[in-house]
């Protein structure tokens, strides 16, 4: 069989159109210089691992599959009615509202109890089908909640929608079992999409994100394109270490201003990053400011 015919690149490439910020311009071009390494280093795997094995690997269910199902939960949520259940309702209504917002940077703030895991996933997915985004990735600080939201979305779009990626999920022990062929197919699937987070909803953690857009590995670094166009949604916010905050919080920046990512903060709790001296912070909108109350 003949190899595909590869056009030529041109000898010279225009300048990248990134919108600059003020005394970050070497660290835009570096990162500019990182998403171009991640694009290569996943295009290389793919086309080897389908070289291999002589297929691609399986679709998932689409963004617009998944919002669908997501309102079909929420509405069998909505039948009890309790006062819980209004307030929840009036925040899902009030915060969907907002999804048509240019992408960007947000935050939304919901007291504890108030529903924030479903209802910021009716955002996320909304704003994305709203502006053409491609995936949304959940970031939490601790794998035990990891754990939970993960569970949670699942039972809401199904068990083969969601790739949960974090230290404790033993990727190794996702191994085929001849014993159930669509066992099987899930886990090699889960697998290959924690590689490269090519998956509709990715729950992980911030060591897992944070650790992969600052590292010098080619595995680590080959997910990072796939952060593009994406719905970034951090939980617990106020949680970033403080030692680490000013490169977090100019990576995140990065995203939203130059790849397209919208970033959502999101707590009961929000932390203060649009101060001086974290080097011009986070401009984002509120979302919902319901304060950080409790109960």
């Amino acid at each position: 069989d003949r190899w595909p015919e590869v056009a030529a690149l041109p000898e010279t490439l225009p300048s990248p159109q990134l919108r600059i910020r003020a005394g970050r311009h070497g660290f835009q071009l570096a990162f500019f210089t990182r998403m171009l390494f991640s694009c290569l280093v996943d295009a290389d795997f793919l086309e080897t691992e389908r070289f291999v094995r002589g297929i691609g690997r399986e679709a998932w269910p689409d963004l617009v599959d998944l919002r669908s199902r997501l309102d079909t939960c929420l509405a069998a949520k909505r039948r009890t009615d309790t006062e819980v259940n209004r307030q929840r309702a009036r925040i899902l209504d009030h915060v969907r509202g907002k999804a048509a917002l240019p992408p960007g940077l947000f935050s939304l703030t919901v007291p504890t109890g108030g529903g924030k895991t479903l209802i910021s996933l009716a955002f996320a997915f909304d704003h994305a089908a709203a502006h053409g985004l491609r995936r949304v990735v959940y970031v939490i600080p601790f794998t035990s909640i990891v754990e939970q939201t993960a569970d949670v979305f699942r039972q809401a779009l199904g068990d083969a929608a969601v790739l949960e990626h974090h230290s404790a999920f033993d990727l190794a022990a996702l191994r085929p079992s001849a014993e159930n062929e669509e066992r099987r197919n899930g886990e090699e699937r889960q697998r290959q999409a924690a590689e490269n987070w090519d998956a509709p909803v990715v729950v992980t953690t911030a060591v897992q994100l944070f650790e992969s857009l600052f590292a010098a590995q080619r595995g680590r670094c080959r997910k990072l394109h796939n952060l593009a166009g994406a719905v970034i949604v951090l939980d617990e916010a106020q949680t970033l270490p403080l030692h680490l905050l000013k490169p977090c919080i100019a990576v995140l920046d990065e995203l939203a201003r130059n790849y397209r990512a919208s970033i959502v903060l999101m707590t009961a709790t929000q932390p203060a990053l649009s101060e001086p001296e974290l080097e011009g912070g986070l401009e984002g909108r509120v979302v919902v400011g319901l304060g950080a109350r409790t109960g």
